[in-house]
């Protein structure tokens, strides 16, 4: 059924303008505030995803979304993780702890390359004095007791740099650690980059075919032409249309209604003289025109069916009528030589 409608009768219309919209559970001002949502970011998270995340997230808080309603609320916890993974608070401390302790690794690297250097040197006299002590132990000058604390000494100070060693190697890896813990956020900064538009792509999609089910524009330039008074609430489909679009300049078409009787010798080589209940044939003469569609299906009995007008709103006496919606009339087909009369049952102005 109807809900809105955007034009009147006579109207001027572009390809894709809407002219109503049909019956559905979404709230119309929720609907308008998330296709302005999708027009800001539609451009912005091609080129600066970053700045897509800027809108306050008040801006979003939408309920009555209908069927959109699933895809906005992956979209807005997509949006909502996002925006915090580049927030001060998230992205900022994070790097600023990384490369604050990797100062501090890094000072502590370079502070136990230099013990390693100064133990290595002292190793290599403990060495030396050892050498030394040694021959004079196998001269008999000093005791066993003086060999031993000189060789202890040389253990000790080769202990020493291979305690250093290992430390040098452990600053190693946690310099590694926090490079690859930077990696892992970029990377995931990345991931939640790549969700949000995942999210997003989805909701515009989802939107998309919302308005495709709900909302129903022209298909080209023209001129609307309705057949009968519409008013919200009602109901639209092949047997009920809304409104036609009119090629400029063409001439008016006419609704009207057949019966089943010779329904099969009616084509479009047929001549239809229509007299207008307005417009007494007597004084004005008829409409002429041809049947230009038939309804394949008959509702009620009665098939529908639009009738071009070849002289326009000019009668058979010369005469112009007036463009008037609503105008009632009976419709006269020529069959070969016979002519059967139909009754409209409903306004003929298309």
């Amino acid at each position: 059924a109807v809900t809105e409608i955007y034009f009147t009768n006579g109207q001027e219309v572009k390809e894709g303008d809407i002219i109503v919209g049909l019956a559905n559970t979404a709230n119309q001002q929720d609907i308008s505030q998330i296709t302005g949502l999708i027009d800001q970011l539609d451009s912005l998270y091609q080129t600066n995803i970053e700045a897509a995340v800027t809108l306050p997230i008040s801006y979003f808080e939408l309920d009555e979304l209908g069927e959109i309603q699933g895809s906005y609320e992956q979209f807005l916890k997509a949006y909502s993780d996002l925006k915090f993974a580049l927030s001060d608070e998230y992205l900022s401390s994070k790097l600023t702890l990384i490369f604050s302790r990797y100062r501090t690794l890094n000072n502590l690297g370079l502070n136990l390359k230099l013990q390693r250097n100064t133990i290595y040197k002292e190793l290599v006299n403990e060495k030396k004095r050892y050498e030394g002590e040694k021959m004079l132990h196998d001269k008999g000058s000093i005791s066993a007791y003086e060999l031993q604390n000189a060789e202890s000494a040389v253990n000790a100070k080769r202990l020493s740099f291979q305690n250093i060693k290992n430390s040098i190697i452990q600053n190693e890896r946690q310099k590694q650690d926090l490079l690859e813990q930077k990696i892992q956020l970029t990377q995931g900064i990345e991931s939640q980059k790549n969700s949000f538009v995942q999210a997003y792509k989805g909701l515009k999609s989802a939107v998309s075919q919302w308005k495709h089910s709900y909302v129903i524009k022209s298909p080209k330039d023209g001129q609307i032409s309705i057949p009968y008074s519409v008013q919200k609430g009602a109901p639209i489909g092949p047997q009920n249309p809304i409104c036609f679009i009119l090629d400029k300049g063409s001439l008016p078409i006419v609704q009207v209604k057949l019966s089943q009787r010779n329904i099969d010798k009616i084509d479009s080589t047929k001549e239809v003289r229509i007299r207008l209940d307005a417009y007494p044939y007597e004084d004005y003469g008829v409409l002429t025109g041809h049947i230009l569609t038939r309804s394949s299906m008959p509702v009620e009995g009665l098939y529908d069916a639009q009738v071009a007008l070849d002289s326009g709103l000019q009668t058979s006496f010369g005469k112009d009528v007036d463009f008037i919606n609503g105008l009632q009339g009976e419709a006269e087909i020529v069959l070969d030589d016979e002519r059967l009369m139909l009754r409209l049952f409903k306004k003929l102005w298309k």
